[in-house]
């Protein structure tokens, strides 16, 4: 089960659409990661944490890809970044500064 993630509610398969868009904004990519319910974890005790479920009260949007340096530095006009490179990830920011960025992009 390493690995593994199963969806235990009840939903039709047709329904499995995954919702998709790209900010106009900043290029990003973002898919819609739906309410519900899935089993997560390992039988194997070597493995980790053991099978639990996870529930998902409400749907959010994720970033399909890492927020690249580019994208950061247009949105907060600073690039914390110590191996630098338009396209690579953004690297070396705080738990608060991932906030703000958040907020800013919204």
């Amino acid at each position: 089960m390493i690995g593994e993630l199963r969806k235990i509610t009840t939903e039709p398969q047709s329904s499995k659409i995954h919702e998709t868009f790209t900010s106009p904004s900043t290029g990003m990519e973002f898919v819609l990661i739906p309410a519900g319910e899935f089993m997560m974890g390992s039988m194997k005790v070597a493995a980790g944490k053991p099978v639990h479920k996870v529930t998902i009260k409400n749907s959010f949007y994720m970033g399909i890809y890492p927020v690249t340096q580019k994208q950061w530095t247009a949105i907060m006009n600073n690039n914390p970044s110590h191996v630098k490179g338009n396209d690579l990830p953004v690297e070396h920011v705080s738990w608060n500064d991932a906030q703000e960025f958040i907020k800013k992009t919204e």
